[in-house]
């Protein structure tokens, strides 16, 4: 009987940690951006792919990627979202914008819908619109068509017309903003847990000492 009070403040002790563990938890997902992580996401010259966000409702959201792909009226290089999704630019026309990491993406960003317009080349009808250098650290913001924010790390290249998608990751609750270069915290395992609440318990026999 006498154990019983210290066994539920011992409980109650580890319950709070998990409590804890889980409310710290980031809410940062890694993107597999395996399949298209090639210089030009793997496209030869003319050629274009679609790549799906997976995370969203809408199972169409993603992106385009193009390389020198031809629309009749205008060629893209780059990455253009659809069905919903958004890239980080400051207008419709705009280069998209490039993000360092630690900047934050979120509703204060101005992102464009604008189909193409923000890839990192644009050939309109003969006149043509590059980016400037996109080295290493640079990041490009969306936002998905359920309100979620999230960052792809490219690289783009004006010289050669190349860019390269390294990694990405996004918030999984709408609305929430994200770091650019932002990435997932490990969940604590359930042995970690209690050895955590058994250093706790340590601690309080040493203090009760």
């Amino acid at each position: 009987m006498q154990n019983r009070p210290r066994l539920h403040a011992y409980l109650t002790g580890l319950g709070g940690l998990t409590a804890l563990a889980s409310s710290s938890n980031a809410a940062v997902i890694a993107i597999d951006v395996s399949s298209i992580s090639a210089v030009n996401g793997g496209l030869a010259p003319g050629q274009r792919s679609v790549f799906l966000a997976g995370w969203s409702a809408d199972p169409n959201d993603g992106f385009d990627l193009f390389n020198l792909f031809n629309f009749g009226i205008s060629t893209e290089t780059g990455l253009a979202a659809t069905n919903g999704s958004a890239v980080a630019a400051s207008g419709g026309y705009a280069d998209p914008t490039r993000f360092t990491a630690g900047a934050l993406i979120g509703p204060a960003t101005l992102f464009s819908t604008t189909y193409f317009q923000t890839t990192f080349r644009d050939d309109y009808n003969g006149t043509v619109s590059t980016a400037p250098p996109w080295g290493a650290g640079s990041y490009m913001g969306f936002q998905d068509g359920d309100g979620k924010f999230g960052w792809f790390e490219v690289t783009w290249n004006p010289g050669t017309q190349q860019f390269q998608v390294i990694s990405g990751a996004y918030e999984s609750s709408a609305g929430v903003g994200i770091s650019a270069g932002a990435t997932a915290v490990p969940e604590p395992t359930a042995l970690g847990l209690l050895a955590a609440g058994g250093v706790l318990a340590v601690r309080r026999r040493r203090r009760a000492a």
